[in-house]
């Protein structure tokens, strides 16, 4: 018990934790005191962003050396191709990260992304290191591998504020 005292009258307040059993007005109390949830990305690792980077700016020297000495060629094209991808997957990736969480809903950003409110998560499951969070109606699967160890240590924080189990 926490006893409060002010000038003019004594009061007692009782403190307690929330209840265990699922109650989705809690749950979505406890979003909301999430810190820095306004918008919180998860980023990608340096070492796979580095991979792209690096292959892009390879097969584009491939590409373009080739079409220099031997333009005849149809498949020198194919390199530099190569190189257009590889450099537009980083450049991506990079600006949009992994996962991004912004007002109450998760988001795997993608060519197309997909989303979910965090408050109508009903379960998580953690199978091989990676998370599959399940609403009643979709699926989102979140592979940790791909995560940078900052960013995931934010995502655990962020999924143990949910109160829910991890099977």
């Amino acid at each position: 018990m926490v006893s409060l005292k002010n000038k003019r009258h004594t009061a007692t307040k009782v403190a307690h934790s929330p209840p265990n059993w699922y109650d989705k007005r809690n749950r979505v109390a406890h979003i909301n005191k999430l810190p820095n949830i306004k918008k919180m990305k998860i980023r990608y690792t340096k070492k796979r962003l580095r991979y792209y980077l690096i292959f892009g700016i390879l097969w584009m020297v491939l590409g373009s050396s080739a079409i220099i000495f031997e333009s005849g060629n149809v498949f020198n094209y194919g390199y530099l191709l190569m190189g257009i991808l590889y450099l537009g997957t980083y450049l991506f990736e990079n600006r949009k990260q992994y996962l991004t969480i912004e007002n109450g809903v998760i988001s795997k950003n993608l060519l197309v992304s997909k989303k979910i409110n965090l408050n109508e998560i009903t379960r998580i499951k953690k199978f091989a290191g990676d998370y599959v969070l399940k609403t009643d109606l979709t699926e989102l699967k979140i592979n940790t591998g791909l995560i940078d160890k900052t960013s995931l240590s934010d995502l655990n924080a962020v999924l143990d504020n949910l109160n829910l189990e991890k099977k």
